[in-house]
């Protein structure tokens, strides 16, 4: 080749660079400046949403009334388990086994309480009698109770062990309106997360109620702290062990002088474990296509799996589980593939559990991949394994065909696009560290432990359901 041709050539591979850059959209990944975006080769990954709640006035109450022989009452305690996981902090539930628990029955009374399950959300705020097929009802309810307005109140509350059977459960709260003074009552929930009652099943029910701490009117000061603690003998309560309990606190509003809604809650439901971004490709793939899974998680983490289960004709398969491997040495990015979706698969469900030494785990919410038709490939353009590169793919080939004959005539269109894809796919997933991967991500995103592994939204089909349980 000439050098005119040389040149000719430059100028044509200039040409379809700039226009195919232009032709796409990259959808950045927070916390990375535009230099660590240009040369990272996930930066056009889709990132999927974590934590929920984040924006909400105060963490929502829900006590969920059960008993141990209702049949319904699984279904419900399993959608409460489902959200506690995916809210985080941001909600909190106790279950108030009514039938094995005195003070239960008592606070059922408060509520007039009928029919089980009973789902009160913040004081009665939001209410929902009845088994649950999915969580799209108990959602909504956290939703509205988590959007209205309530006193502005920082409320904390701690426990712990004495070495000596008994927890020292204390709380802090702190009135910031602008009144003087501000009239509450005040709720510190005793809980085991795999309570000692079982259900119909006979599992452990969750978050089961066994005391409170304290139960008592108090008066906050504007701008003043107020706290206190106790003592509580756990050791009292067969087999029970400090691990598995949880203390929730909430304030009541009682401004009026009768109790009302909820206006503050918090858990020492913590974890060493966080997500801060779970990210796949393709985004939109075909049941051709193999998928990739990164999740970043941080913290005391042992390990971490990718769980997920194909769908078709409405009914997903057994769960598949496959360990995630650590790509980026001491740091915090993990990943998988997904491999081998048969012909009629729809879509695929899946989410990432990681655990801690002690074998304590947290896991993301349920991710819902649908799929779509024809197959991917490299002739299907760059970048064609995610989507959120949108590349004018009819007008980039026609536009790159008239280059290469006038300006490539010893290589074909299709070469120089393969070597900006292979240069593009050349770097390689040691050359990058934390910061220049995935950057500050900010605050880190809670995800609470212990939450449900089995349920789905197809463990409790409408048909398991007729009417209420009735006392």
């Amino acid at each position: 080749m000439n050098t005119t041709q040389n040149s000719f050539s430059r100028i044509g591979a200039i040409l379809a660079l700039i226009l195919l850059a232009g032709s796409m959209t990259m959808a950045p990944i927070s916390g990375l400046d535009e230099s660590q975006q240009t040369n990272n080769q996930y930066a056009d990954l889709p990132e999927a949403p974590m934590a929920k709640g984040d924006d909400f006035s105060h963490s929502v109450l829900l006590e969920l009334f059960v008993t141990t022989w209702c049949g319904y009452c699984p279904s419900a305690e399993a959608v409460a388990r489902q959200l506690n996981s995916e809210y985080a902090q941001n909600f909190v539930f106790v279950t108030m086994v009514s039938d094995e628990n005195e003070k239960a029955s008592e606070r059922s009374d408060d509520y007039q309480v009928a029919a089980i399950p009973d789902g009160v959300f913040d004081g009665g705020y939001r209410r929902e009698m009845g088994g649950q097929d999915d969580t799209s009802t108990y959602e909504g309810h956290i939703e509205d109770s988590g959007s209205r307005g309530v006193p502005d109140i920082d409320l904390s509350v701690n426990v712990a062990d004495n070495g000596d059977g008994t927890m020292e459960i204390g709380y802090s709260a702190t009135y910031k309106d602008m009144f003087p003074f501000y009239d509450a009552h005040l709720r510190v929930y005793i809980v085991e997360r795999a309570s000692r009652y079982p259900d119909v099943d006979g599992h452990a029910i969750p978050y089961g109620f066994i005391d409170y701490a304290f139960d008592e009117d108090i008066s906050l000061s504007a701008q003043v702290e107020t706290s206190d603690s106790t003592s509580f003998r756990f050791d009292d309560y067969e087999n029970a062990t400090f691990s598995n309990f949880v203390i929730i606190a909430t304030l009541f509003d009682k401004s009026t002088g009768v109790e009302q809604y909820a206006v503050a809650s918090a858990t020492t439901e913590t974890t060493n474990i966080y997500f801060s971004e779970v990210l796949w490709t393709p985004e939109q793939p075909s049941n051709s296509d193999d998928m990739t899974i990164f999740a970043n998680v941080s913290g005391d983490v042992d390990e971490v799996e990718l769980e997920y289960s194909i769908c078709t004709a409405g009914a997903c398969g057994v769960p598949n589980t496959v360990m995630m491997e650590r790509i980026d040495g001491n740091g915090t990015l993990y990943t998988a593939d997904m491999k081998d979706f048969n012909n009629d698969a729809e879509s695929v469900h899946f989410k990432i559990i990681a655990r801690d030494p002690g074998g304590n785990k947290v896991q993301t919410e349920m991710f819902d991949v649908i799929f779509g038709h024809g197959s991917g490939g490299e002739d299907d353009g760059i970048f064609s394994d995610t989507g959120t590169v949108a590349v004018s793919g009819a007008f980039v080939v026609i536009l790159v065909a008239v280059l290469g004959g006038l300006f490539m005539r010893n290589r074909s269109a299709k070469d120089e696009l393969q070597e900006l894809q292979d240069r593009l796919d050349g770097y390689e997933n040691s050359g990058f560290g934390d910061n220049e991967y995935l950057g500050d991500q900010g605050e880190e995103v809670p995800v609470n432990e212990y939450a449900d592994d089995d349920f789905s939204d197809d463990d409790y089909s409408e048909d398991d359901y007729s009417e209420d349980d009735i006392f």
